[in-house]
């Protein structure tokens, strides 16, 4: 790749190439906001400048899906912001879903700890 881009996970489903991206900090912080449009145009450009498959050349060909996963509750706001980003990447054939893991108030969530710590494991990070 040219740029330096760090999918945090490449996977196929359904014969589509899924790029999941994590988001697990709060929807509405500004600062969270211009790491994930950094993170997605990064994600672009490995899709569009071919960087992905000179790692994945069997992936080559298949239709390209972004999967964001985020634990917050997202606002009006975001929703909208996000439905513009899905909007734009239709323009260029890509897929955008969101998928939501709930976090009940007050109380430990183990499937949300266990995805991080899969994710932290898969990233390399103990």
């Amino acid at each position: 790749m040219s740029e330096i881009t760090t999918i945090d996970q490449v996977s196929e489903e359904k014969g589509a190439v899924i790029l999941s991206l994590q988001q697990f900090s709060s929807s509405e912080d500004r600062e969270a906001m211009v790491v994930f449009q950094d993170k997605l145009n990064g994600y672009i450009s490995a899709v569009k400048n071919e960087g992905l498959y000179e790692q994945f050349p069997d992936l080559k060909d298949k239709p390209v899906r972004i999967r964001l996963i985020c634990s917050h509750e997202l606002t009006p706001v975001v929703k909208a912001k996000l439905d513009r980003v899905n909007a734009t990447l239709a323009e260029v054939s890509i897929g955008f879903e969101v998928v939501l893991i709930k976090v009940e108030a007050g109380g430990r969530d183990m499937l949300k700890e266990r995805i991080i710590s899969w994710v932290n494991c898969f990233r390399g990070k103990q």
